[in-house]
C-alpha cells in the first residue's frame, strides 16, 4: 500500500519574476511525499499564477479533499486539477541516463557574442517591429556557425508583419523557429506562402490539439500547465506529424525540473529544451537523509497540509 502525505513550501526567486498579475519574489509550491515498502517518492505540484487554470489553493483544497483516496485512485479522477495530474506521472516515469539540452533565454539588452548554447530563445513582439528587426539583424550576424535562434512572439504579430519581417531578415537558416507569432483569431493556412521560417506553438495548446499545416516545426509543452491528458495528446500529435517537441518549464523548483527532465529524454533525447529556469530560484535538490523529509534546500516555509 502507497502512503502519501502533502506539504506546502515557499522558495525566493533570486529577483522578483515579472509574471501577467504583477512580480512575483516567492514560488508557492505543494510536494507530494509517497512511500511504498520503505522506498520515498517526492512529486511537486506546481500551479504557475496567471498561467494555469487552477491556483494553488484550488490545487490543495483537491488534495484536502481526497486525503483519504490512494494516489492511484486520485490520479484517475474526473477534474483532477492539471498540476496535480502532472506531478502523479511525471515523478513515475523512467529517469533515463545523459544529459538534456536547453536552449538559452537571452534576455532584453544581453549579447548573444559568447552564448555557450547551441540554441538561444530570444523574445520577441514587445518593441515596435522596426526595434525588433534591427535588433534581430545584429543577433543574427554575431552567431557563430552551427547557432540558432528560436524567436518567442507570444502571439503579437499579424501576416503583414511577417512579411515585413521576412522582406528584411531573408530566408535565414539560423531562425530555427517562431514560436507562437500570430495574433489570437489568425489561423495558419496561409503560414508557408508568407513565411519561409517554421512556427511552433505553445499557449494555444491550452484550448486543444491544433490543425496541422505546413510550416508547423514543433510543439513547446509545459506539462505542469497542461496536465497528463492533454501533454500525452501532444506527444502523439508530434508523433503522428513528425514534428520537433520542447519541453518547457514553468518555473519549478529542482525536483519538478528533474522530472521534466526525464520526459525529455523520453521524447525527445537529441532536442533543445526550455528547462534552464533552475537559475532563477534559490534552492537545490536535497540530498542525504534530509531528502528524506524534504525534496529542496532554502525552503522559506514548509507546512504539512494536514
Amino acid at each position: 500500500m502507497i502512503i502519501w502525505t502533502a506539504w506546502r513550501g515557499d522558495i525566493a526567486f533570486k529577483k522578483p519574476l515579472q509574471l501577467k498579475r504583477g512580480s512575483v519574489a516567492v514560488r508557492s509550491l505543494l510536494f507530494i511525499r509517497s512511500e511504498q515498502q520503505g522506498s520515498i517518492c517526492w512529486h511537486e505540484v506546481a500551479p504557475l499564477p496567471g498561467w494555469s487554470q487552477e491556483t494553488l489553493m484550488q490545487a490543495e483544497a483537491f488534495l484536502l479533499a481526497n486525503q483519504q483516496r490512494c494516489l492511484t485512485e486520485l490520479a484517475a479522477l474526473p477534474g483532477i486539477p492539471a498540476s496535480v495530474s502532472s506531478a502523479l506521472w511525471l515523478a513515475q516515469l523512467p529517469e533515463g541516463i545523459g544529459p538534456v539540452r536547453s536552449n538559452q533565454l537571452l534576455l532584453s539588452g544581453e549579447s548573444i557574442a559568447g552564448e555557450p548554447s547551441d540554441v538561444v530563445k530570444v523574445k520577441v513582439g514587445v518593441q515596435p517591429l522596426l526595434q525588433e528587426i534591427e535588433r534581430l539583424k545584429t543577433l543574427l550576424v554575431t552567431l557563430r556557425p552551427g547557432q540558432r535562434i528560436r524567436l518567442d512572439a507570444n502571439q503579437s504579430w499579424s501576416y503583414t508583419d511577417l512579411a515585413q519581417l521576412t522582406q528584411a531578415l531573408g530566408d535565414s537558416a539560423a531562425i530555427d523557429y517562431i514560436e507562437e507569432p500570430l495574433l489570437p483569431g489568425l489561423g495558419y493556412s496561409d503560414w508557408q506562402r508568407i513565411c519561409p521560417y517554421g512556427y511552433a506553438l505553445d499557449e494555444s495548446l491550452h484550448s486543444g490539439l491544433p490543425q496541422y499545416h505546413p510550416g508547423l516545426k514543433a510543439l513547446v509543452i509545459k506539462p505542469t500547465l497542461l496536465g497528463k491528458a492533454k501533454t500525452l495528446s501532444c506527444l502523439s500529435f508530434t508523433a503522428q506529424h513528425q514534428t520537433g517537441l520542447t519541453v518547457s518549464s514553468s518555473f519549478e523548483s529542482p525536483l519538478g525540473l528533474s522530472h521534466l527532465k526525464r520526459l525529455a529524454r523520453q521524447w525527445a533525447p537529441n532536442g533543445y529544451h526550455g528547462l534552464n529556469t533552475e537559475a532563477y530560484l534559490q534552492t537545490q535538490l536535497q540530498t542525504g537523509p534530509e531528502q528524506a523529509l524534504r525534496p529542496v534546500t532554502q525552503l522559506l516555509h514548509w507546512q504539512p497540509l494536514w
